[in-house]
């Protein structure tokens, strides 16, 4: 018995909604990763960075979080707190690289948008946030020491 490709669907309508929706879910990544102004750094390429450029450190985290260390001389501001505080980032400082970071890497991808639609040109992302930096077994400073 052989079926066409409208009877499976028919016969198999929920297995065949969630391949449409997984479908349209890795189209709309695969666009966003496309589109992104900001680039993800592995922690040996943002040592690197820091190393040649010394960027601006943004430790995006909430204030809860912040007592695991701080990476380099980093400024704090929560990223639930950004839109509100955001104006403490010098709007000078347009052109000079910003490596931003969490606890995972994921709210900062969020920070590195809203920084890049701002006009920010050199806008960093630690893939994979504190616990990859922590896990490739480099220093935090407690408390900004």
């Amino acid at each position: 018995m052989e079926l066409t490709v409208m009877e499976f669907v028919e016969r198999n309508l929920f297995l065949t909604a969630i391949f449409a929706g997984l479908v349209v879910a890795i189209i709309v990544f695969e666009f966003r990763v496309l589109t992104r102004r900001h680039k993800e750094l592995t922690p040996a390429d943002a040592v690197a960075l820091m190393n040649r450029e010394e960027p601006i450190v943004l430790d995006v985290r909430e204030d809860n979080e912040v007592g695991k260390g701080l990476i380099g001389q980093a400024r704090h501001i929560p990223a639930t707190m950004f839109d509100k505080r955001a104006s403490e980032i010098d709007e000078r400082d347009k052109e000079k690289p910003m490596l931003i970071y969490c606890a995972s890497g994921v709210r900062s991808q969020g920070i590195c948008r809203k920084l890049t639609g701002r006009g920010f040109t050199k806008v960093y992302n630690l893939k994979g946030g504190l616990a990859a930096w922590e896990q490739a077994g480099l220093p935090t400073q407690q408390d900004g020491k």
